[in-house]
């Protein structure tokens, strides 16, 4: 609630071009005794407002109609002196200059589903195929690694490692040899790259049930796709088809680029959903490191310093095919 004065309020409801003012003192009645000082007009804030609010064009004020003693205010000039704080808006980014990928000129391949947990066998179970003369297991059940490729991971079980030239690196088995009395088969998989001809890159992915019995492998799935390379070879890609895949992964992008964990993993993996209704947008800050490792596993990339990639992706509903951005620019500087 606002306090003011009847001889400060009149002038100023006048002024505003308030309707239903209170009559002048000057009109009231004679016989009508004067009232005292301190029952001076209680008036809300809101009327006042709406009633600004509602006139359609208020006329402007002049310094006629303000009350005795009121001086119209002006905004003061921003003094830029020691006491004004500069905005803080940190270094400038580089400017990107994206570049337009046409998904439907990238190679496409059509594939199964991978094996689900639901479908692994039961601990008395036949084994499920012909054992992998791809992977490799050390005497003794003690290590598991891939044959005749130098760059890739392998996974048996919770474990997941790099491997090496010459059947090297991968997983140690001690955790699985002679299982752990409930299951006898647990998921395994390997996915490698290679060099291929045209500057592409070979992308191999298999997936296996491991006998922690025998220790073998029987492989049920495998896939192989060349990826081409994007982005002046920071990132390689291709597409897959899956007619009796779920929904979502139906029809996919794969992106191949430098590893961007913690790890040295060589290259990461990346799938992502294309389709009507779809849009995803990828940034991946990549490592010098990483992509030193890329570039030795056959990557084109020219780029040695620490670099972002991104990637844009959208399909419209009645579109018929996605549209596509990918752009390469410097990272923004870290903060520690």
């Amino acid at each position: 609630m606002i306090r003011l004065d009847r001889a400060l309020l009149l002038p100023l409801l006048a002024a505003l071009g308030c309707a239903g003012a209170p009559p002048s003192p000057r009109a009231a009645a004679p016989a009508a005794a004067p009232r005292p000082i301190v029952a001076a007009a209680t008036i809300s804030a809101a009327p006042i407002v709406a009633a600004a609010t509602i006139a359609p064009s208020p006329a402007p004020i002049d310094r006629a109609a303000l009350p005795a003693g009121w001086v119209r205010g002006a905004l003061a000039p921003l003094d830029p002196g020691p006491k004004t704080a500069p905005l803080n808006l940190g270094p400038q980014r580089t400017i990107v200059a994206p570049i337009a990928l046409r998904l439907a000129d990238l190679p496409l391949i059509e594939i199964t589903p991978r094996p689900l947990d639901t479908q692994r066998p039961g601990p008395k179970a036949p084994p499920p195929g012909e054992p992998s003369r791809e992977i490799f297991i050390a005497p003794g059940c003690s290590r598991a690694s891939v044959r005749n490729h130098d760059v890739g991971t392998i996974t048996v079980g919770w474990s997941s490692l790099p491997i090496a030239p010459q059947s090297g690196g991968g997983v140690m088995l001690g955790g699985f040899n002679g299982g752990d009395g409930h299951d006898r088969y647990t998921p395994a998989s390997w996915r490698t790259l290679d060099r291929a001809p045209g500057g592409a890159l070979r992308y191999r992915e298999t997936n296996a049930w491991f006998d922690v019995i025998t220790c073998k492998a029987y492989e049920v799935r495998h896939m192989e796709a060349v990826a081409t390379p994007i982005a002046s070879g920071l990132g390689y890609a291709f597409r897959t088809h899956c007619p009796s895949c779920k929904a979502a992964d139906v029809d996919q992008l794969h992106l191949i680029t430098p590893g961007t964990g913690w790890g040295t993993d060589p290259f990461d993996h990346t799938e992502i959903a294309l389709g009507p209704g779809q849009s995803t947008t990828r940034v991946l800050t990549l490592g010098s490191s990483a992509i030193r490792r890329f570039r030795e596993a056959g990557s084109l990339a020219d780029r040695v310093a620490d670099a972002q990639l991104g990637l844009d992706i959208v399909q419209g509903t009645g579109e018929s095919e996605p549209t596509a951005m990918v752009y390469v620019t410097d990272p923004p500087p870290s903060r520690f």
